[in-house]
């Protein structure tokens, strides 16, 4: 581990890693064991950092992109027994979807990429772009949705929920 960022922390002594016998709790000046194993850790670049506060995921979620599909309490069971031994024919009921949704990914594509260039001289990320890639994501998962028969509701041509 030779290549750490500059200014960094230098990384941990090689003897000093787990398996071969000499790893314990972090010492050093003003380390407290009561203070938990955390406590002295170091930090800087190329080391885990604590996420800020405004990137905090909303209360009682673990993350803070979620993708929920309801429950179908009833499927239509003749699309489902014909999925079965013709799988092609989700496929073929998509292929007007898969087509737009291909070519709205390019765009979604290209469209990341400039917002790339904004947030590097801007500090923010445009609303419209992340609308547009967040939009194009929504439309991608619905089509898988329907495609791996997790509803029977034909996927709409649309980017908004």
């Amino acid at each position: 581990m030779t290549n750490y960022p500059p200014g960094g922390n230098v990384p941990p002594d090689p003897s000093q890693e787990p398996g071969t016998g000499n790893y314990g709790p972090p010492q050093g000046p003003g380390y407290e064991a009561s203070q938990g194993p955390g406590y002295g850790a170091p930090q800087g670049p190329g080391y885990a950092v604590a996420q800020p506060q405004h990137y905090a995921a909303a209360h009682g979620q673990d993350h803070p992109v979620q993708l929920t599909i309801e429950y179908p309490e009833h499927s239509s069971r003749l699309l489902a027994g014909l999925s079965i031994p013709f799988f092609l024919i989700r496929y073929i009921m998509l292929i007007p979807a898969v087509f737009v949704v291909y070519f709205v990914g390019i765009a979604a594509l290209v469209v990341v990429w400039l917002s790339f260039w904004a947030v590097l001289f801007t500090g923010r990320y445009p609303r419209g772009f992340h609308e547009f890639a967040t939009g194009y994501l929504r439309w991608n998962a619905r089509v898988y949705a329907f495609l791996f028969g997790l509803t029977d509701k034909y996927p709409p041509f649309r980017l908004s929920p």
